[in-house]
């Protein structure tokens, strides 16, 4: 792992206004749905638990409230979808199901939020705080994602995230969470299903020196499909965001993350490889109906135990995702020949 720095301001264009936590007033395109979008993967390797929460609040559709929860612990495994009118003020969004609340803003490591959750079986609450910058992905890596061009529209930021509290499935007791994860906060005018024509890849983690990186691949239908994938990786540390400028990320058969190799602009670089592992969760997703729209939205959260050069293991967060047509009979036409007369 090379651990060579540059003096590379950390430019405030590149960083989020903690504001942007809240909801937002929608512009552009009307014929399009506003979403105000959570993501969050949290993954205790120590006790074997892992949480993922997928919140949308849309001002233009009814219900305008949108919770998916996912909840595993060893084999126990719970996912539940909520979409009601919810409860969405300035410092708490969500409904009965998992809401947010606002504890502190700012985009950095002192950013802080309550995330609680009441499924039937399982109950939560945890502690999220960010680790190093959350970088705004509208201005650090300009037209990555859909930006108007076609009416869609869609600003991002994501962090590496820590998580302590407690997770309490029904009629035990609460065990302690204290993890580590991923998350991300978006917002603008978008379909998911002709916002991105392809699949997605991402894999991030906080690193042995206590730095973290985060890299996505996507393409969104700004971006021909004959064009190369459109990568963009980022590096957080004290005083340090930059952004990523080569390497390879190798996948198994099965999607787990295998091998990664970095380079980053201020000359930082490692590599890793899986030693092991961890747990793989299928993400919730909030549309419990997907044949409403024809399109299921099919997502894993993938966590595994990496070791460096020097052997040193890290726990990594990866998603893997596609979007796949829900009646795979739609719009289809069934091939066959009569038998042959006499057969």
């Amino acid at each position: 792992m090379t651990t060579q720095k540059f003096n590379y301001g950390v430019p405030k264009e590149w960083l989020p206004n903690p504001e942007d936590e809240r909801l937002h007033t929608p512009t552009g395109d009307e014929s399009l749905p506003w979403k105000d979008t959570w993501y969050f993967s949290l993954r205790d390797d120590a006790s074997d638990q892992t949480l993922n929460v997928h919140m949308t609040i849309s001002a233009n559709r009814t219900p305008p409230t949108r919770v998916g929860v996912s909840v595993a612990h060893g084999a126990k495994f719970i996912t539940e979808v909520m979409r009601n009118e919810g409860n969405n003020t300035g410092n708490s969004f969500g409904n009965s199901l998992a809401h947010i609340d606002v504890v502190h803003l700012s985009g950095d490591s002192d950013h802080e939020l309550l995330m609680v959750g009441n499924l039937e079986a399982v109950s939560f609450e945890l502690t999220v705080k960010g680790k190093h910058y959350a970088p705004l992905w509208d201005t650090m890596f300009p037209a990555y994602y859909a930006t108007g061009k076609f009416g869609h529209q869609y600003s991002h930021y994501e962090q590496l995230v820590t998580a302590t509290g407690w997770v309490q499935w029904k009629g035990g007791e609460r065990v302690p969470f204290s993890g580590i994860g991923w998350r991300d906060r978006g917002w603008g005018r978008r379909k998911t299903e002709l916002t991105f024509n392809t699949g997605i890849d991402l894999i991030g983690a906080i690193l042995p020196d206590d730095s973290v990186f985060s890299v996505v691949a996507i393409r969104s239908n700004e971006v021909p499909p004959e064009d190369p994938m459109p990568i963009a990786g980022w590096r957080s540390a004290e005083g340090v965001l930059v952004p990523a400028v080569g390497g390879l990320y190798y996948k198994d058969a099965m999607a787990w993350p295998n091998r990664i190799e970095l380079e980053f602009l201020d000359g930082y670089s490692f590599k890793a490889h899986t030693v092991r592992r961890s747990a793989g969760l299928a993400a919730a997703w909030h549309d419990a109906e997907p044949e409403q729209s024809g399109y299921g939205h099919n997502l894993r959260d993938y966590y595994a135990v990496m070791a460096d050069e020097a052997g040193r293991e890290f726990t990594v967060f990866s998603n893997h995702g596609n979007i796949h047509k829900v009646n795979v009979f739609l719009d289809a036409e069934f091939k066959y020949i009569q038998p042959p007369e006499g057969g």
